[in-house]
């Protein structure tokens, strides 16, 4: 690992952000707690990587690649600022939003420019964060449990399984094994339908990606027997010790519901369907679903058409399409890095239907692997 002060910076930063965000969040058990340390530490997060990116632009001379996903992360920001400035909506909620929304840019080109000079040290800090984060879920699972007095849910997985596709970019079939074995910790102790789900989802995608690129689909069978075994027996013994909890979860009533899913969705797709058609176009901006249902819509595309209507919903679309366009791409030439591509691929679409990546924070790790990807292509190229 080589001396990547920037990195490092970027590192200590991330992390006061993240152990600030967890001991204040509710879902962790903090449901009293100031959220002041949380939102200074972001502020500072988002003011170094701001000025990391201005200062490498300007007077390092540093070239920034537009790629069809940076364009689309451009122009949803964009989109998101025109919208609300149309509506004179600048509302905290509405803040925070096109705060993240620049967030994801930055954390693009952050990861771009670090991968380009120092990528097996870019490549150790993903593995350190994903042991952190690991190590958080079991802490606040313990922590939560006693606070709560029941069994909590954990978005925290969702974050543990951002690091994967990351690690599958470079790792061995041993680093594989290890990050899968050490992942089902914390998915089977977070509760999350959505994680449960996701992660078969990513390592059969991947392992039938990495079938065609290495053209052993026997020995990729197998694995995916074992691995199957394993998320199986995982599944019961959790739910063994929960009591049943998490087959609960999964019962007709649970899904059918979606934790309050259809009714939400129900609201929207009637304020929607009663709306005129310029308001149709431009959406009611930043925070009006929040003010509709209760909260914000559980389904990105719902989200994106109800917020920032028909252009926003475009918008996204092209995101996505361009996320798609890629893996094509990697699997056409048949890449190296198309199992870790389909992967986060497969993670995006998911938390795109059942929840958010575009709306959280975990945005910063969804969007920055396109970054590290983008910076990992170009360097072999100038290899």
């Amino acid at each position: 690992m080589r001396w990547a002060p920037a990195l490092f910076i970027f590192a200590g930063l991330y992390l006061w952000f993240m152990l600030a965000d967890l001991a204040s969040s509710k879902q962790t058990g903090n449901v009293y707690v100031e959220r002041g340390m949380a939102h200074l530490s972001l502020m500072a997060l988002v003011g170094y990587l701001s000025t990391y990116v201005a200062s490498s632009w300007f007077f390092l001379r540093r070239r920034i690649k537009l790629t069809p996903i940076l364009c689309s992360l451009i122009a949803l920001s964009t989109w998101i600022f025109v919208e609300n400035a149309f509506y004179g909506n600048f509302s905290w909620t509405m803040l925070i939003i096109l705060n993240m929304s620049i967030l994801w840019i930055l954390s693009y080109i952050f990861f771009y420019f670090q991968t380009l000079k120092n990528s097996t040290t870019v490549y150790g800090s993903v593995w350190f964060f994903f042991l952190i984060y690991m190590i958080a879920t079991v802490y606040y699972f313990i922590h939560a449990s006693f606070t709560l007095n029941r069994i909590p849910v954990l978005n925290i997985a969702y974050c543990v399984l951002a690091f994967l596709p990351f690690i599958f970019t470079k790792a061995g079939s041993f680093g594989r094994c290890v990050a899968c074995l050490l992942m089902l910790g914390p998915v089977l102790l977070s509760m999350k339908r959505g994680a449960y789900i996701a992660l078969p989802i990513m390592l059969f995608a991947e392992n039938w990606v990495r079938s065609l690129t290495q053209k052993d689909l026997f020995k990729r069978i197998l694995i995916m027997l074992v691995l199957a075994g394993l998320l199986i027996a995982g599944f019961y013994m959790a739910d063994f010790y929960s009591d049943g909890f998490i087959s609960s979860r999964f019962s007709y009533e649970q899904l059918a519901d979606g934790s309050g899913r259809r009714n939400m969705y129900a609201l929207a797709w009637k304020d929607i369907l009663h709306r005129p058609f310029g308001t149709l176009l431009t959406g009611t901006g930043a925070g009006s679903s929040i003010q509709a249902v209760g909260t914000g819509i559980h389904n990105e595309w719902l989200e994106f058409l109800f917020s920032y209507g028909l252009i926003g919903l475009g918008l996204y679309t092209l995101l996505i399409i361009s996320m798609l366009v890629k893996l094509y791409y990697a699997l056409r030439s048949r890449s190296p890095y198309a199992p870790a591509v389909i992967m986060m691929c497969s993670l995006y679409l998911l938390l795109s239907m059942i929840s958010t990546g575009y709306g959280g924070y975990i945005g910063l790790l969804l969007f920055g692997f396109w970054g590290y990807l983008e910076g990992l292509q170009e360097q072999e190229k100038i290899q």
